[in-house]
């Protein structure tokens, strides 16, 4: 159990470092006036992967 816990947390942590290093990549290509569209979604996605997260904990204990 712990160790399937681990392997999800780790999966997340990459995935968002991922994700951090591709926004570096894009946000020195995109206008400024898009930024806050980017942000907004990007909360979003952060705010449902969070939701699946404590739904997937929740599975598993």
């Amino acid at each position: 159990m712990i160790l399937e816990q681990k392997g999800i947390d780790t999966k997340i942590m990459l995935c968002v470092i991922i994700v951090a290093m591709l926004l570096v990549i894009v946000l020195n290509h995109i206008p400024k006036e898009l930024l806050a569209k980017l942000y907004v979604t990007l909360l979003l996605v952060l705010t449902i992967l969070f939701a699946l997260v404590l739904k997937a904990k929740s599975i598993i204990h």
